[in-house]
């Protein structure tokens, strides 16, 4: 896999963005600063996404607002909540520009005869992304019967981890994640079980298309991109295997990953 865009790694948006947080930056200097990051973006990073990825208009009509709001203003209190504003949208482009390639990248890692697969510990992995984590008021349990070692991209299997647990830690509204891994002769599972809210049957059957969002508000304000989910299916598909949910209201989700135990 290629290493991630990102934008703030751009040597001129950083110099520019370095200039914006002087707090001496006046309101016409703020706006041409911005004018220019915003260009920047655009030529950089957006320019060859697909038309249909229309979830781009959100942080960029938020950043034309806050463009809007500082012209001729040489209020520097006002400035400075601007550019918070545009930096938490970058930061959103970003997120979204990266996970749109991630799912191209998948999709020609699938034409691929040669798959970039090697060996590695499923165990291990898991224990190493659940610390990832850290300490926080969701208490994440492994469960894991014997050591369990997957012939696959360790990188993408690891992200699909991740984004089931981040969607469980931060939506879900429960205060325990098990994850369990098991193998038997019919092959791997891997499930991502939570006991909070759950998800209403009407959601379920559409959960893993690309932009769908249970809740859309929340789930922008949380930093979600409506990605995640697609992203996880299609790296379960290249690598052979199958995603299903099973879900209650008010008793929890369980994300359930079913993997060959030989590719």
């Amino acid at each position: 896999m290629n290493k991630q865009v990102t934008i703030f790694d751009h040597p001129l948006i950083t110099h520019k963005l370095s200039i914006l947080r002087d707090e001496r930056t006046g309101g016409k200097q703020f706006r041409e600063l911005v004018e220019e990051i915003a260009m920047l973006m655009g030529y950089e990073a957006l320019r060859d996404l697909p038309t249909e990825y229309v979830e781009i208009k959100t942080p960029i009509t938020a950043i034309n607002m806050a463009l809007e709001l500082s012209e001729n203003s040489n209020n520097e209190e006002q400035n400075r909540e601007c550019f918070k504003i545009i930096q938490y949208q970058i930061k959103a482009i970003n997120k979204l520009v990266n996970d749109i390639l991630m799912l191209s990248e998948i999709d020609v890692e699938k034409t691929n005869e040669q798959k970039s697969f090697e060996k590695f510990n499923l165990n291990e992995l898991i224990q190493k992304v659940v610390s990832s984590f850290g300490n926080n008021e969701v208490k994440i349990n492994i469960q894991c019967d014997k050591s369990v070692i997957f012939n696959g991209n360790e990188d993408l299997i690891k992200s699909a981890l991740e984004n089931l647990i981040t969607n469980a830690v931060r939506y879900s509204g429960s205060d325990k994640i098990d994850i369990i891994l098991t193998q038997d002769e019919s092959g791997i599972k891997i499930q991502v079980i939570d006991y909070g809210k759950g998800i209403k049957k009407e959601h379920l059957d559409k959960i893993f298309e690309k932009f769908y969002r249970i809740d859309k508000t929340r789930s922008r304000k949380k930093g979600g991109t409506g990605l995640g989910l697609a992203i996880v299916k299609n790296i379960v598909e290249l690598h052979s295997g199958e995603i299903c949910v099973e879900s209650e209201e008010n008793k929890g989700t369980n994300f359930v990953i079913k993997l060959p135990v030989t590719l």
